[in-house]
């Protein structure tokens, strides 16, 4: 786990500026940044990162555009629907919710019935299932508050949450993510007087008229386990925390004058904290950030450092997160030995278990009919054929050496190629072909082309065009177009069959070389071009031939 730093030109136009109390949502690959304030204003754009390009683009949004605020709320409902509610203009606190459509950059206004929280900023809110949007907290202007509601996106009527038993204090500026869809995590937060460290969970109820209930989960006195140390984040508010999984990641915030740049990891599955030790280029200290996570990476935004208003943008790479919280194993497992047991089946002969024996230059090779047919279409054919070989015993092969067949034998049983293939790559591309062992072919092919230079160019040419090779024919065409000047005055390629030779001139002079194609149809040799950019020096009469080359 890693973090780094992008850093845009100075020329990128549609950056955001510096801002915190802003929204970050990712849909998709792209994040869309919404809202905040800097130190003299609050904002209503749209800003939009890709993620793959590392490029802002400022949306050209439509429709009821919010007011401007910041400590809004905002959460992405469908993955395509973003929902923001409340917040701060400047004046006083609001309670409108609105709905941004990703796919149209229309702006509507949603109204809705029932019993809608109070105006509020600073407050939480979540998407639990598809279809209910929970708010939490906040600040209404007057006090500091701890009530839940939550309104159906399919009816949008809002409903206040009647909760059992023990319930958090009131509190603002904490965070909130949702735990297997039906779950809302809290942890930390200000609550007028004193910073937060609690970490309670409520379990919903998919009847939001039914009662809910609150689970607090407290900090252990000691740890699970002897030696080890309670890990517990102190308080704080203005932090983030993004979900990966049974996991939960937590980033910055403030306590008092001081300002935080720590990460912590919650596992869920165990309510158990970690700390992981600090990577890469940290970013400072900073609280009231915005993040979002795109697949294995945490994107981070702004904030306020405690002297001034961010707009830097770091990432969190967390690919290894889990690997570095896994307990130590001590279990040891032996290396795989199935590939090593799959060549004894081929080197060592089998005669208690192979079921068929090729005898290629004299020599037999015993094999399995299954192990063959599973691996290739050619032999699984052979077999089910209803000719004698599907039940011969004993197959004899004429037309490869055995060097080249046992190559192709060791490939079937164990996808690798012996020492000697090095000196076999052509009769192994020509067999490959044969049995449609495509990727065999494509190796061989592979290193065919690792191979090419003007001298054997031309010669290349012709083994994949008559095998059917099409990416080494392809490759040997561009290296030949390429290297022209060079290729085109070796041996190789004034003996290069008429019908390739014809198609390497063609391509290289386009539709203006009809006149010199010609030209070869008649025999004629040499002369000036006439005008044509094809150096008709190197155009042999007749250029009939098997264009030996040697490779």
């Amino acid at each position: 786990m890693a973090w780094f730093q992008f850093t845009w030109p100075a020329s990128e136009p549609d950056a955001p500026g510096c801002r915190e109390c802003h929204s970050l949502c990712a849909c998709g690959e792209k994040l869309y940044l919404f809202g905040g304030n800097d130190q003299s204003v609050r904002m209503n754009e749209i800003h939009i990162l890709d993620t793959r390009a590392m490029r802002w683009s400022r949306c050209a949004a439509t429709g009821a555009t919010p007011i401007p605020r910041s400590a809004h709320s905002c959460c992405m409902v469908d993955g395509t629907r973003m929902y923001v509610f409340g917040g701060w203009d400047g004046q006083e606190e609001l309670g409108d919710l609105h709905c941004f459509d990703t796919t149209t950059n229309f702006w509507t206004k949603v109204e809705t019935t029932g019993s809608p929280p109070a105006p509020r900023h600073f407050h939480n809110a979540v998407r639990v299932g598809n279809n209910r949007l929970y708010v939490f907290g906040g600040y209404d202007g007057e006090s500091w508050r701890n009530d839940v509601a939550v309104l159906d996106l399919d009816t949008l009527t809002w409903t206040q949450v009647k909760v059992e038993g023990e319930k958090p204090g009131v509190r603002a500026s904490g965070s909130a993510c949702v735990l297997d869809d039906d779950r809302m995590l809290v942890f930390g937060g200000y609550d007028g007087t004193d910073f937060l460290d609690d970490l309670w969970v409520l379990h919903t109820n998919r009847d939001p008229t039914q009662p809910h209930r609150w689970q607090h989960i407290k900090q252990p006195s000691r740890p699970r386990k002897r030696g080890d140390k309670v890990v517990w984040p102190q308080a704080r508010s203005g932090h983030s925390q993004e979900v990966v999984g049974n996991l939960v990641l937590f980033f910055g915030g403030r306590y008092r004058s001081g300002r935080f740049n720590d990460v912590f990891v919650l596992d869920t599955d165990t309510m158990t904290w970690h700390k992981p030790p600090p990577a890469g280029k940290e970013p400072n200290a900073r609280k009231t950030h915005s993040t979002a996570r795109v697949g294995d990476q945490i994107f981070l935004f702004g904030g306020h450092d405690g002297n001034a208003w961010l707009d830097d943008m770091h990432v969190l790479d967390i690919r290894s997160i889990r690997t570095m919280l896994e307990p130590a194993l001590t279990v040891e497992v032996p290396k795989s030995a199935l590939l090593d047991d799959m060549l004894s089946l081929v080197e060592h002969g089998d005669d208690t278990q192979a079921d068929v024996t090729f005898i290629v230059e004299g020599v037999p090779l015993r094999l399995h009919r299954a192990i063959l047919s599973a691996r290739s279409e050619y032999f699984s054919s052979m077999f089910a054929s209803g000719m004698a070989e599907s039940s011969a015993a004993t197959i004899h092969l004429h037309d490869v050496a055995y060097e080249v067949f046992s190559a192709v034998v060791r490939f079937l049983y164990t996808d690798t190629l012996p020492p000697s293939a090095e000196a076999l790559v052509l009769p192994l591309l020509k067999e490959a072909q044969k049995m449609n062992l495509v990727r065999l072919s494509r190796l061989c092919q592979r290193a065919l082309e690792a191979r090419l230079d003007r001298t054997n160019a031309a010669a290349l040419l012709e083994h994949a065009d008559r095998h059917g090779a099409l990416p080494l024919r392809d490759a040997c065409l561009t290296y030949m177009l390429t290297h022209f000047a060079s290729v085109s005055k070796t041996d190789g390629f004034l003996q290069l069959r008429e019908d390739l030779l014809r198609e390497v001139l063609t391509r290289r002079a386009g539709k203006t070389f009809e006149a010199a194609a010609l030209a070869i149809e008649d025999g004629v040799v040499g002369g000036a071009g006439g005008g044509s950019d094809v150096d008709t020096s190197v155009v042999p009469g007749a250029a009939g031939g098997a264009g030996g080359g040697g490779f």
